[in-house]
């Protein structure tokens, strides 16, 4: 696959995993009751296998079905990260679990692709410094990017997975804590969920879209385990939000898209450059998002925070381009 697909390919990633949740939170905010985020994570990774089953048909050509054991385990990776992300919104504050997995994720992948760990192969660079450059004006970026306030008090909100706003109260210190951990642990999951296809693509001559099923089933599998233990536990306490069922599977599709090209990305351009532009790349849509549609960023200073931060991005993306 050429250089050029790659980077076109960290867009389309960038877009849609920008853009993926823009139906479930439209529908959030006509919402009034609860949501504990265990329903909608359901319905979402149904959206997310769909895409995987699409992937699957596609195959109808190929003298065998592709199935790969390594990407239950890597979908299975990134649904846990999910998982623990409800948690960690729910403990410390959306604005705090963000740049813990976030950074977890930039900072986790970016090692585990430049020196080798877990296998994988160390990539050719023509400027190891400039890499290392580019790398923390990314990690610069996103420390810049979690000083962006919208205007409304609603943004912690976001994604609903916590209590009603009357029954928020500020959590005890010892419970941001876990919060904040279990962020940091879901962003290594994140940073990992792709090292299973990364081993199996250096070793195959299939199409990567042709991996997506695996990958999506062991989140769909994942999701669909802790379902059934959480109706369990909850039994007539459950909270079953119809008006969020096809907004949380629409949101999964969209992801699932973005993680196909995802795969092509890191592909092409290794763990070191392609990752690590998807990792950040996403927030410039999701703020755009935010500031042109929500109408959540209106004042000068969060506005001129977040193009200072893009800046930041464009530097370090540049300086990882330039470095492979």
């Amino acid at each position: 696959m050429s250089t050029t697909l790659g980077y076109l390919s960290v867009l389309g990633a960038s877009i849609f995993f920008g853009s993926n949740y823009v139906p479930l939170k439209i529908a959030q905010l006509g919402y009034t009751g609860k949501d504990d985020g265990f329903f909608s994570n359901l319905f979402m990774s149904m959206g997310i296998a769909l895409v995987g089953f699409v992937s699957l048909l596609m195959q109808y050509n190929e003298d065998t079905i592709l199935f790969s054991a390594t990407g239950l385990l890597g979908g299975s990776f990134w649904a846990c990260g999910n998982f623990l992300a409800i948690f960690a919104i729910r403990w410390a504050g959306i604005g705090s679990a963000f740049f813990l997995w976030s950074a977890a994720n930039l900072i986790g992948s970016w090692i585990y692709g430049t020196f080798g760990f877990f296998g994988l192969v160390k990539p050719v660079l023509t400027s190891f410094s400039l890499n290392v450059t580019g790398f923390l004006f990314l990690v610069a970026s996103l420390i810049v990017f979690i000083f962006v306030k919208p205007d409304s008090a609603l943004k912690e909100e976001e994604f609903k997975l916590i209590e009603d706003l009357e029954e928020k109260e500020k959590k005890p210190a010892s419970v941001r804590l876990l919060g904040n951990v279990l962020a940091f642990i879901a962003g290594i999951f994140y940073s990992v969920c792709l090292i299973p296809f990364v081993h199996w693509s250096a070793n195959s001559d299939r199409p990567v879209y042709e991996y997506a099923f695996s990958q999506f089933s062991g989140i769909l599998l994942f999701n669909m385990v802790v379902f059934v233990i959480y109706s369990i536990v909850r039994k007539e306490k459950m909270l079953l939000q119809k008006e969020l069922a096809m907004p949380a599977f629409y949101s999964g599709i969209g992801w699932a898209i973005a993680c196909v090209f995802w795969f092509i990305s890191t592909y092409t351009l290794g763990n070191t450059v392609g990752y690590q532009m998807v990792c950040v790349g996403p927030i410039i849509i999701t703020t755009l998002w935010s500031m042109i549609y929500f109408k959540e960023y209106t004042k000068l200073k969060p506005i001129l925070i977040f193009f200072f931060s893009v800046v930041l991005m464009l530097i370090g993306i540049v300086c990882l381009a330039l470095s492979k």
